[in-house]
């Protein structure tokens, strides 16, 4: 045999007596479903190729090498390791053009081997027995051709046995059998005569015996890892190098993603223990993502369903989209191709450090921020000189683009898809001056959009500081990084901000301070120091609604959290009132400090019963309170609906426990647990005197004592009737410093 030998499907079987695929082999993958594009393009090119008119055939279309070893006793079978899937669609477009031109005796005659009353197809596969019987019967049952769906013709045969359905090979070539008759099925010409030309053919391959090059099976087959399907990412990355050949043509884009970018992306799927082919694909799906929103056109909210569709499915994306999908919005074209170039280029140069951190984070979820912030970071590197022309300053210019764009980001609400592509365009505007972004902001005519403005104001003023006076840049990104500011300093800078001037010296200190007081310690402490503190100053609770007041939660996953919490509190005179009185950011003397404030306040009324007893901000679980004048209700929920207690009740409760475990309780009076309510029923302190069980409840400003009466028509439902206070408990509240007008 020939080391290599043009060949056409038909004609090899003059050399061969069979073509088997071997069981080391995977399943027949271009009729699937998901490889619509794969199939497409290959059936455009047979069509093409075999319309070509006789006289015009200037040179076959050429299907590249097929490789393969014989095998038997007389080497006649050959067993294919390289072109089943080409050869599998041959075959079955054999048979389909066979079928259409009434051809299929001659068919039968190349294609067949009859011993007897059986018939054995010489195209077979050897994967599963399935599969070759499914051959066996296609290639020797008789057929009345019919436009439409060959796969319900073979599936409606009483010899297709239902078992077969589970075959992913025979699942495949029906799909393909359908894909052919749409392509083909329209066409009078007798192309089964075109296609088994072999005078002068229309298609061909480059037929190869792999012994005679002196390779081993073996060796092949671990070059190639053929005993396992093509992954998703495998399927895109085909597609994707066919239009890198288009659009790069003298680059080394094939190189780059098959060693260069492969290497990273490996040890990125090590370092995280994640499928390394998904981590790969993620990345060209976010890029697809960022496409789709940056070629929105409008507002969102007037895209039509099947536009807002599509962003939520490639947004959700961890595996194959069509790539007929990724044709028709032109992604990957030149531009995109060239941000993946620059982009891989300078993260396989940027391992092990926060950048890489934020790139695997960025691939792994959909988290809108860390999204937003690669994003970001991917316009930078996309402006910014080729990765081996970085210098000092290109440094420079990229750690003040990503401070500017977190702190823009952090301080933003992107928790939908409308302000996700708002955000995204507003990006894209402001990557024109990444190289130089500080000298930008400070331009009068510069403005961007897509953001709150107050940040964007702060980020100004910032700027332009730094450029005056570079020493302020060391601190700002320190206390930038706080936990809970993420960004937000500017109402430290208005602190500091004394004779028409910001001082830096005076910022250093204030930051310290407040970086203290929002810490996870101060904020999360069950002893609410800076909540009773700034009570003990003023009312600085934040409206949340009808009624209701919050003292502020540490919750600061997003800037919704914080921006709802402590970043509405610190902008009030009381926190800077506050701040003003703290000496120290020391932990301990801050806490020492916080208690003095506490100890000395003067509050009154419903603020001086938190400031004392800080259970009753404890017992509140969302920190809200519900109030109407010095009515006070303790909300365990959000509203009144859930469980809540009343303020002073609670806090009579709460003192009536404590002097019984003093043992200091009047004889004859014994606590009892707190009646919690929902709705509009009256939470009460419960107790007993002499035996009988009492409630205390405060209603319009004076505490009340009621006991459980039968009602007058249901006699088997209780109600509260209230009674006059007996003296042992009059003398109770007088004890704990209530006054007598206070009591009914």
């Amino acid at each position: 045999m020939n080391k290599g030998l043009s060949s056409t499907f038909y004609g090899l079987f003059e050399k061969v007596e069979i073509i088997e695929i071997p069981i080391l082999q995977r399943d027949y993958a271009q009729g699937r479903s998901e490889a619509i594009d794969v199939r497409t393009l290959f059936l455009d090119s047979l069509y093409d190729a075999l319309l070509v008119t006789g006289e015009h055939v200037v040179q076959p279309l050429d299907l590249d090498f097929v490789y393969g070893n014989f095998e038997g006793e007389e080497g006649k079978v050959f067993s294919v390791l390289d072109g089943q899937q080409r050869l599998t669609t041959l075959f079955l477009l054999h048979w389909f053009l066979a079928l259409k031109n009434d051809q299929l005796d001659a068919f039968r005659d190349r294609f067949v081997i009859t011993q007897e009353d059986s018939f054995r197809s010489r195209f077979t596969y050897k994967t599963r027995h399935s599969t070759t019987e499914f051959f066996n019967a296609l290639t020797s049952t008789k057929f009345d051709y019919k436009q439409g769906s060959i796969s319900n013709l073979i599936l409606d045969s009483q010899w297709f046995y239902s078992s077969w359905k589970l075959d992913p090979t025979v699942q495949s070539c029906l799909c393909m059998l359908d894909a052919i008759e749409i392509k083909f099925g329209k066409n009078n010409i007798n192309l089964y005569e075109r296609l088994t030309n072999t005078v002068n053919p229309y298609i061909t391959f480059q037929f190869l015996n792999l012994h005679s090059f002196g390779l081993s099976d073996e060796l092949y087959i671990k070059m190639n890892a053929r005993g396992k399907p093509l992954t998703a990412f495998e399927n895109f990355k085909v597609w994707l190098l066919r239009k890198a050949e288009i659009v790069l043509p003298h680059g080394n884009f094939e190189h780059k993603i098959d060693c260069q970018w492969t290497d990273f992306f490996w040890r990125e799927s090590v370092e995280d223990n994640v499928d390394f082919d998904s981590l790969y694909l993620n990345f060209f799906n976010l890029l697809a993502f960022y496409h789709s929103c940056e070629t929105t056109e409008g507002s969102y909210i007037l895209l039509t369903a099947e536009e807002k569709g599509w962003l939520r499915d490639i947004r959700e994306s961890r595996s194959y989209i069509p790539h007929s999908k990724l044709e028709k919005i032109q992604a990957f074209e030149g531009k995109d191709l060239n941000r993946i170039v620059k982009v891989l280029d300078f993260m396989s140069a940027n391992e092990n450090n926060s950048i890489s951190s934020l790139f695997r984070s960025a691939i792994k979820t959909s988290s809108n921020l860390t999204q937003m912030k690669f994003y970001a970071l991917m316009l930078f590197i996309e402006n910014a000189p080729d990765t081996d022309f970085w210098d000092d300053n290109t440094d420079v210019q990229l750690f003040r683009w990503v401070r500017v764009t977190n702190n823009l980001i952090n301080n933003h609400r992107i928790d939908d898809m409308s302000s996700f592509i708002a955000a995204i365009k507003a990006l894209n505007y402001l990557s024109k001056f990444s190289q130089s972004i500080y000298e930008q902001m400070n331009s009068d005519s510069f403005e961007t959009v897509g953001f709150t403005k107050e940040q964007w104001s702060e980020e100004v003023v910032k700027a332009n500081l730094i450029l005056t006076d570079t020493n302020w840049e060391s601190p700002l990104r320190q206390y930038e990084s706080h936990a809970y500011l993420k960004g937000k300093v500017g109402f430290i800078l208005n602190m500091a901000f004394i004779d028409n001037s910001y001082k830096l010296d005076t910022f250093q200190e204030l930051a310290k301070k407040i970086s203290t007081l929002l810490s996870p310690e101060v904020l999360e402490s069950t002893d609410f120091l800076l909540q009773r503190a700034l009570l003990s100053i003023d009312n600085y609770l934040i409206e949340d609604g009808y009624c209701r007041l919050s003292f502020g939660v540490p919750n600061r996953s997003s800037y919704r959290e914080r921006s709802e919490n402590w970043l509405s509190i610190v902008t009030k005179p009381v926190f800077t009132e506050l701040v003003m009185k703290i000496s120290s950011s020391d932990y301990g003397t801050l806490t020492a400090e916080l208690k003095s404030i506490i100890d000395s306040s003067n509050a009154d009324g419903w603020r001086e019963l938190i400031i004392k007893y800080p259970d009753t901000i404890g017992y509140c679980s969302k920190k809200l309170i519900h109030r109407q004048g010095q009515l006070v209700y303790l909300l365990s929920k959000t509203n009144r609906r859930g469980y809540h207690a009343e303020l002073y009740s609670y806090v009579l409760s709460l003192r009536i426990h404590a002097l019984e475990s003093q043992r200091k309780l009047p004889t004859g009076i014994e606590t009892l647990s707190y009646e919690y309510v929902y709705g509009d029923e009256t939470p009460k302190a419960r107790l007993k005197l002499d035996g009988v069980v009492l409630g205390v409840c405060f209603k319009f400003n004076k505490y009340v004592v009621t006991h459980k009466v039968p009602h007058t028509l249901y006699h088997g439902y209780l109600v509260d009737e209230e009674i006059e206070t007996p003296d042992k408990i009059v003398n109770l509240l007088l004890s704990l410093g209530i006054e007598k007008g206070s009591i009914s």
